[in-house]
């Protein structure tokens, strides 16, 4: 028998007790002095664990934090006992871009678990699975395919206006119209994106929320034909929430993946699991639904562009298996990401009056019926509406938290610093975008910063765009970025076309914005709130009220 059966219980206690310290210390030194990230700089905490960055996962700042973090310690920050994130758009294209020895780690396992039985575009770590998936997803969002898709975006959103204003009641005629009731964006704009493609804080509110109805529809009806309705009905609202849930589980796993290896991460977040596992079974069933029925009449859907679609290399296409499990990344990648991108701007257009005025003088100039606003060279004149689009998501980019890397054999440079193997690397966008280097006054909604003039030359422009990618860029750069661009300026457009808004009156108008009780980093009033998850963010608001706009005669 060996020496350890021979332990007894109360022995083997005391050496824990005695071994234990002795072993959590051991491992303190080595990672404070000895440990090849010991020479960079950040928060003591971090330099010795992971529970760091998982507690700022947990409340929903690390977004916040990483900023915090580069304004104390610099570009690099040791955010982890084996984690570096640097705030500079070199170190970014270094971390994302094309060609480089650095690739997805085990953190995106936490996108590949059960009841998922294949590794989407999103969770796949391998670089040559990863282009031949992107090489055959990509086909469903090309510019032709963009094309037959816009009529069903377009009747998403034309519906999504009349939702805004159904309860407005008609003034005489020429006469103004009543404000409608409260509309909480951010839930309501994600119903339409998930119509098209077919975690907030609990102290947030629970009012209706139209953008993510919208987005959720656009969806559900672009890639699958399939009607989910959130903007006319409740029946599906839960997919809203339980995404919310889920994605607010994964962020936290993300941070200590090895729970997985574990098998101790069913313990974190059970009610996230379950949602998770429910909205995998709804997506699974719209799936299926899809391959055994057909698209809608004269329309010809992303899920049947993506069944025929074939990889240009080899020249086949992906399984079904794999299909399947690419549709949970469609409907949160196509809707939730959308959704936020609403939400900011709907917040900083309401709460900047002499932009929306702006905004409205060209939009209203330019189309004289709303049946004009679609794709053309009259959208593309709208400089300014593409301006307050890229405003929002720059102060909100709709993945906040960085996006963990892994540094592979044989190491990499990122900004100028040689990275050994191993070693996790990162840049967290909202970081990035609020950098001053890049962004004079980060924290000020200033579309015009976008828009070559006088005072701001094409020069300064090009130098604020490297720091600027709320789509990502490389590889793994998002393959709907086109899609999601002409759904958001489609959007805004026929709103501000349609219909003047305001911040809905009473204490439900602050919904969204910042506070001096809200904690660090939360005190801006004017600043949209979310809660930076891993490859989403919570959102609540803003709230706002509508009315029929008055035309002359």
């Amino acid at each position: 028998m060996g020496i350890f059966s021979q332990i007894q219980p109360q022995h083997a206690a005391a050496l824990l007790v005695v071994l234990g310290p002795v072993y959590i210390s051991i491992a303190c030194v080595y990672h404070l002095f000895f440990h090849p990230l010991s020479k960079y700089p950040g928060p003591l905490l971090a330099k010795v664990t992971d529970l760091y960055s998982v507690y700022h996962n947990y409340i929903g700042d690390i977004h916040i934090d990483a900023l915090r973090c580069h304004e104390q310690y610099g570009t690099f920050v040791r955010y982890g006992p084996n984690k570096l994130i640097n705030n500079s758009a070199t170190g970014y294209s270094d971390i994302y871009s094309y060609g480089k020895n650095i690739g997805k780690g085990q953190e995106y396992d936490t996108l590949a678990q059960a009841p998922i039985s294949h590794r989407s575009i999103l969770s796949s770590t391998d670089k040559k699975e990863h282009g031949r998936k992107r090489r055959v997803i990509g086909q469903g969002f090309n510019e032709t395919a963009l094309r037959g898709y816009e009529s069903i975006i377009q009747s998403k959103i034309l519906l999504f206006c009349e939702k805004l204003l159904d309860d407005g009641s008609s003034g005489a005629s020429g006469g103004s119209q009543e404000w409608s009731s409260p509309r909480n964006m951010a839930e309501w704009c994600e119903c339409l994106s998930q119509t098209i493609f077919g975690r907030v804080s609990r102290c947030l509110t629970t009012r209706v929320q139209t953008g993510n109805y919208l987005s959720f529809d656009i969806m559900a009806n672009v890639v699958f034909s399939h009607p989910l309705d959130l903007l006319s009905r409740p029946d599906n609202r839960y997919i809203v929430h339980a995404i919310d849930d889920m994605m607010y589980r994964v962020g936290v796993l993300s941070q200590i993946p090895q729970l997985l290896k574990w098998r101790a991460s069913k313990w974190i977040i059970p009610k996230g699991k379950s949602s998770g596992n429910r909205f995998v079974e709804k997506a699974t069933q719209i799936a299926m639904a899809r391959l055994q029925g057909a698209a809608l009449e004269g329309h010809r859907d992303a899920f049947q562009n993506l069944i025929d679609a074939k990889d240009s290399e080899t020249g086949e296409g992906l399984p079904i298996p794999e299909l399947l499990a690419e549709t949970v990344t469609l409907i949160v990648a196509g809707s939730d990401t959308t959704a936020s991108a609403f939400a900011a701007t709907f917040f900083y257009l309401s709460r900047n009056p002499e932009a929306l005025i702006r905004l409205n003088e060209e939009v209203r100039s330019t189309f004289q019926d709303a049946s004009d606003i679609h794709s053309g060279p009259e959208l593309r004149s709208c400089t300014y509406l593409r301006a307050c689009v890229d405003e929002a998501m720059r102060l909100n980019p709709p993945v906040s938290s960085p996006l963990w890397r892994e540094v592979l054999v044989g190491g990499a440079e990122v900004d100028g610093e040689f990275i050994g193997q191993g070693v996790t690397v990162g840049t967290g966008m909202y970081a990035l975008q609020h950098n001053p280097e890049y962004f004079p006054r980060p924290f000020r909604y200033l579309p015009e910063r976008w828009i070559e003039s006088e005072h701001n030359p094409a020069e300064k422009i090009e130098e604020a765009k490297k720091a600027f990618f709320p789509f990502s860029i490389g590889s793994r750069m998002c393959a709907a970025e086109k899609m999601a661009r002409l759904e958001l300026v489609l959007t805004v457009a026929h709103v501000v076309w349609a219909m003047d808004l305001k911040i809905a009156d009473g204490p439900i108008g602050r919904v969204g914005q910042g506070g001096l009780t809200m904690g660090p980093g939360r005190e801006r009033e004017d600043e949209f709130q979310v809660i930076g998850h891993f490859v989403t963010v919570g959102k609540d608001g803003p709230v706002l009220q509508f009315r029929k706009r008055e035309q002359s005669v």
